[in-house]
């Protein structure tokens, strides 16, 4: 198996990478000085990796070592991912964190402090904006953990977690009110006018208009139409608002993704 990085990614003149298996999924951003290495990774499609963050770290050369990230990974500035007993990340999760898969320095014999190696995995749709992982925890589908926490035990899924160490602090809220959604959607709409004030927008409930040329349906995450510039930046702005759709500019017309190359 070689290693791939998909069409249309950007990489940063500065950016290292050296990995011997895997891929980078389409339309990845990789900005500068981040540092990418290790046996295996593979990062899904639309990853976005901020400046100063590292993936690999020691052991992450060993044959078991890896990293498989889903669709949408945000690594934040400066973060580090260590994969040196296998590293699994979901879809559509945000770090700005320090992820290890081993761990302990001291010298057991002398002090009795044991090394720790273990896979490690952070399910789908987590938000860590400020964290530190220890190896051979699982996080939960859908958990948020509080900035500064450290995370040395499981954490079950929609949850809010904090502290040091972390604890489970209260389920997450249930499902958004159609009201607050159509809200949030306005607001979409008003950032999107404020980029470019030229772009003729409308929304009808659950529908997102670009001119009379592409609608975005959000409740059945589709796009139909034209692939403009406009509809662009409104994809773009919905992306930023947690609101994503697996569609792809193709000839000037908005097309699904074809099967993501990371399997789940």
């Amino acid at each position: 198996m070689s290693f791939r990085i998909w069409p249309n990614a950007t990489i940063h003149p500065t950016a290292e990478i050296d990995v011997r298996e895997g891929f980078i999924g389409d339309g990845a951003v990789i900005r500068e000085h981040v540092k990418i290495e290790g046996q295996r990774v593979e990062i899904g499609r639309e990853c976005f990796v901020d400046r100063g963050a590292t993936i690999g770290g020691g052991s992450c050369f060993d044959p078991g070592a890896f990293l498989k990230a889903g669709d949408w990974l945000h690594v934040g500035r400066d973060s580090h991912l260590n994969t040196a007993r296998g590293l699994t990340i979901g879809h559509e999760c945000a770090l700005r964190a320090q992820v290890f898969t081993h761990g302990a320095y001291s010298d057991p014999i002398r002090f009795g402090v044991m090394p720790v190696w273990a896979p490690t995995v952070i399910g789908n749709h987590c938000w860590l904006p400020e964290a530190t992982v220890l190896a051979g925890v699982t996080i939960g589908e859908g958990t948020v953990v509080s900035a500064k926490s450290l995370v040395n035990r499981d954490l079950p899924p929609g949850v809010l977690a904090g502290g040091i160490p972390a604890k489970v602090l209260r389920p997450l809220q249930p499902l958004a009110s159609e009201t607050s959604i159509f809200a949030l959607l306005e607001g979409v709409l008003a950032q999107t006018r404020r980029r470019d004030p030229s772009i003729p927008l409308l929304r009808e409930g659950w529908r997102l208009w670009v001119s009379t040329e592409t609608v975005f349906d959000i409740r059945e995450r589709s796009i139909t139409g034209t692939a403009s510039a406009w509809s662009t930046l409104l994809k773009d702005q919905l992306r930023r608002n947690g609101i994503r759709f697996r569609y792809v500019a193709d000839h000037f017309v908005w097309r699904p993704w074809k099967e993501s190359p990371v399997e789940r």
